[in-house]
């Protein structure tokens, strides 16, 4: 039996009627409430659901697959699966969709789009009364030095977006060693290095215990005074280090999609961090919102799904997560 516990079965029914006529034999329940899903774990086999606390995974004794429907498996009990030896994997079909975005924040921060617009709702027009230098610029990214923080679906997808402003793109990753992917024009094995006289950051990479942290106030202060871009998760930058490497001008200004305080409950209001970016006027704010396409999302499932298959016939499951890395 496959259990949904997901928005996504429920917003795109047909993917998972898709499924069940291929597969005639398998049962395949959608929960709806914390009801069903409780009611659907004894028998559950194979879960496509966000991460489990260890007490909920441990009332599915028959449980051999966890197929997260997103990328992010950092609050995942990643021990438990190695313990158990439950497959777990996550879903990367919205990289395209969260690529489109971090282009859009990454334009709509050096280019100033929004402190602009706000500007000119009151009549303000970002001119200098200086006959020698009148108007206050905006940044052009044609030709820059793009580095990206991770070298997975999303970066290889916004190189592609990158390439016709003839962009030098750089990557940073840890296992630099397993070789240069073709779509970059450098690789480095440590952050410092490739964002040395970066004109621009994009964060993608996994949140593990490897990442946390570990971009600094240092990192961001050897850069170009960069426009910096986080589609990833916020606790990759230390908070305190962001925002004063913002306020202070070290960081030309940022277009950050994840933060470091969430609502809960998921729907309720709350402001994003404890570091007040919102002040800031070279910031632009986006609700965790980067997947929140239709296409993004109806990816993420799919992707779950051929996840699911491959597990079903044995083949090679994409998205497969290595517990002791935890991506």
């Amino acid at each position: 039996m496959v259990l949904f516990r997901s928005h996504l079965a429920i917003e795109f029914p047909d993917r998972i009627a898709a499924l069940g006529d291929r597969y005639p034999q398998l049962r395949c329940v959608v929960a709806t409430d914390p009801a069903s899903f409780e009611d659907a774990l004894a028998e559950v086999e194979i879960l496509c659901a966000g991460p489990q606390p260890v007490e909920v995974l441990e009332r599915a004794p028959r449980l051999k697959a966890h197929i997260v429907p997103f990328a992010g498996v950092d609050r995942a009990p990643l021990q438990w699966y190695t313990e158990r030896g439950v497959v777990l994997a996550s879903s990367h079909g919205n990289a395209a969709s969260v690529a489109e975005r971090a282009l859009a924040l990454l334009l709509a921060a050096a280019g100033r789009v929004v402190e602009f617009d706000n500007a000119l709702r009151s009549g303000k027009w970002h001119r200098r009364n200086d006959p020698d230098r009148p108007f206050e610029y905006w940044r052009s990214l044609a030709g820059a030095r793009v580095a990206l923080y991770g070298t997975g679906a999303i970066s290889r997808r916004l190189a592609e977006l990158l390439r016709p402003l003839a962009a030098q793109i750089v990557g940073v990753r840890g296992n630099a060693a397993k070789g240069k992917p073709d779509w970059l024009d450098r690789l480095y094995s440590s952050i410092e290095p490739a964002f040395a006289a970066a004109d621009a950051i994009v964060v993608t990479a996994p949140l593990t215990p490897a990442t946390r942290g570990a971009i600094a106030y240092q990192a961001l202060a050897a850069s170009n005074r960069a426009v910096l871009v986080n589609v990833s998760r916020a606790e990759l930058i230390l908070e305190r280090d962001l925002y004063r490497a913002l306020r202070d001008g070290v960081l030309g200004a940022a277009g950050l999609d994840v933060w470091y305080r969430s609502p809960r409950p998921f729907s309720a209001d709350c402001m994003p961090a404890d570091e007040p970016f919102w002040e800031l006027p070279n910031v632009v704010l986006s609700p965790h919102a980067a997947s929140h396409s239709q296409a993004g999302k109806r990816g993420q499932l799919d992707d779950a799904i051929v996840a699911i298959e491959a597990f079903l016939t044995g083949a090679e499951l994409p998205g497969r997560i290595d517990p002791t890395r935890g991506y």
